[in-house]
């Protein structure tokens, strides 16, 4: 399990999942394998909103560096948009190989303000945010 996760670390992907998956497995009376979740960066940094066995939650995680990490409850939205016990219909990347995230779980990322590889909603439709060409100062593109 440690080594899947920094391998997604590493990978860019999440570095809150173990936590994460630790708290709300506990909280939600749910095995990890059956937790699903949004990475939520249209809300905030490391904000979470995890379905396990039809309990949903939200999460923000905080830590780091020189503590370590844990992951905080939040009060529920009034509505779950969109609700994550539907992450695995959200876009993924269209290379993905749908290979399990380190809890097995389905997992998808929405876009915050200027990010990328992820799903954003547009006129109602959820779609996919490819990588976007990085300006150089040497040329139009970096490689």
């Amino acid at each position: 399990m440690t080594l899947a996760l920094l391998a997604a670390s590493v990978g860019g992907c999440i570095p809150y999942v173990d936590p994460l998956i630790q708290r709300a497995s506990a909280e939600l009376g749910c095995e990890p394998t059956m937790i699903n979740m949004i990475e939520r960066g249209d809300i905030g940094y490391a904000v979470f909103d995890v379905e396990a066995c039809g309990h949903r939650a939200r999460y923000t995680c905080v830590g780091g560096r020189h503590e370590p990490y844990h992951c905080i409850h939040e009060p529920d939205p009034r509505i779950w948009d969109p609700d994550p016990a539907v992450a695995a219909t959200l876009p993924d990347s269209p290379g993905a190989s749908g290979a399990p995230t380190p809890f097995r779980g389905q997992w998808r990322r929405i876009c915050g303000p200027e990010e990328d590889q992820c799903a954003f909603k547009q006129n109602g439709i959820w779609r996919w945010r490819p990588a976007r060409p990085t300006e150089c100062s040497y040329g139009p593109v970096c490689y």
